[in-house]
């Protein structure tokens, strides 16, 4: 795995060498986190989630493996001024160790690798085409991007002017496992988004819809039936000083029921699982707010609540919901205190309701005074407590099975490039 990751990393870089390029035209940048963390207990850091939630709920000192990610892009023409004419070609590598011990072997994945170019003429339109990430805004607090994220493998035309934004279309795909006398069966997404739609000097929206279907086949005595799904969202974007508010609802519909390309490609036709990933729907409310009151103090604080029917015949309905805050208060440039508190709630018919609440502390050293500064060091202590209910499905055969509650700390490092 590492040789042919090195392999695709030079065969890369070297074919650069086979046109002419100008000045300054490889670019890198990334994502990096790493440290170590111990339980209460003694043991390595225990990772802890409330079943049925998103993303990483309330993640400082709650990431227990070390990831990374790097992008390399060759301009193979740059814009001088930002608004000229461009054509790039990238590629980005991930990896994720357990960060147990110095000698580890960690699996590297290609989450990227497309080209992009445009502007060319008196067109604003741009193009790309390959795989990449596919997704707008981010909940940082809860690892979770939440609006739009339907990175895949497609292409697609952007920046196509309206007269109230800009329209951006794409078609993504994402081929599952399952063989009929079609070939491999997947799912095939048609994704508009107009962004940039002015209300006011500070406020803005962004519309996304999408349509997805999986084509139906037959091996042997299997049938398989298509299916379909949509999806449609509204993010509001108002400009605060020193931050932001995003406010943002959506619903999916069958395919697009989870607002991703991982609908299931192929369920034979008559199924359950067919009639219920048909008749699957939720609607999702998230609150976001990056704000600095004061000179010294800056924090994030986010809501979000999802109503989900999963299709079932019985105990169809779920509302998942939590709420957070990450403060962050300056001593100087460099030396900051990070807090993170937010609380969380499963809630399915017929079954108990399973909470989760989480605290944490970090004392931390950071590039720059902001929020968003990074790199950062820190060390951190974190406890979590969940409700009866949770006890056995919450570190499911690890030290705190039988318990309501836990602890970590440790040291982390992160940054973004």
């Amino acid at each position: 795995m590492k040789f042919k990751s090195i392999v695709v990393i030079l065969t890369f870089l070297l074919s650069f060498s086979a046109y002419p390029l100008p000045g300054n035209f490889l670019d890198y940048f990334g994502y990096m986190r790493a440290g170590s963390g111990t339980n209460g207990k003694g043991g390595d850091q225990v990772c802890i989630s409330n079943g049925g939630a998103s993303g990483n709920e309330f993640r400082l000192g709650n990431e227990c493996e070390n990831y990374g990610e790097i992008a390399f892009r060759g301009n193979h023409l740059k814009s001088k001024t930002g608004n000229g004419k461009f054509f790039y070609s990238q590629i980005r590598l991930a990896a994720s160790a357990d960060g147990h011990t110095n000698w580890e072997a960690p699996g590297v994945a290609m989450r990227e690798l497309y080209f992009e170019g445009g502007r060319f003429g008196e067109l604003p339109l741009t193009y790309w085409a390959g795989k990449r990430f596919y997704r707008e805004n981010d909940l940082w607090m809860n690892d979770w991007y939440y609006f739009a994220d339907t990175s895949g493998v497609g292409g697609g035309v952007g920046n196509i002017p309206t007269g109230i934004g800009k329209l951006h279309l794409a078609q993504l795909r994402e081929v599952g496992t399952t063989t009929s006398e079609i070939g491999r069966h997947g799912v095939t997404l048609w994704d508009a988004r107009l962004k940039d739609i002015k209300i006011t000097g500070k406020d803005k929206l962004m519309i996304w819809a999408g349509y997805a279907n999986s084509p139906d086949g037959k091996q042997w005595a299997i049938e398989y039936d298509s299916s379909k799904g949509h999806v449609f969202g509204v993010l509001w974007d108002r400009s605060l000083v020193g931050g932001f508010n995003h406010f943002s609802v959506l619903y999916g519909k069958g395919l697009l029921d989870e607002f991703s390309l991982y609908g299931t490609a192929a369920l034979e036709k008559g199924s359950e699982g067919h009639r219920i990933q048909e008749k699957s729907n939720r609607l999702r409310f998230v609150e976001h707010l990056t704000l600095k009151p004061l000179e010294n103090i800056e924090f994030h604080a986010a809501a979000t609540m999802e109503l989900r029917d999963y299709g079932t015949q019985t105990a169809a309905r779920e509302i998942w919901y939590n709420v957070g805050v990450s403060p962050l208060y300056y001593f100087t440039d460099h030396y900051q205190l990070a807090f993170q508190a937010g609380y969380s709630v499963v809630d399915r018919q017929l079954e108990k309701k399973r909470t989760l609440t989480r605290f944490a502390i970090a004392p931390q050293v950071s590039v720059s005074k902001s929020i968003w500064g990074r790199p950062q060091l820190r060390a951190f202590y974190a406890k979590t407590f969940w409700n009866r209910a949770n006890r056995g499905q919450i570190d499911n055969g690890g030290p705190y099975e039988s318990e309501t509650s836990a602890s970590n700390w440790g040291l982390q490092g992160e940054v973004w490039f």
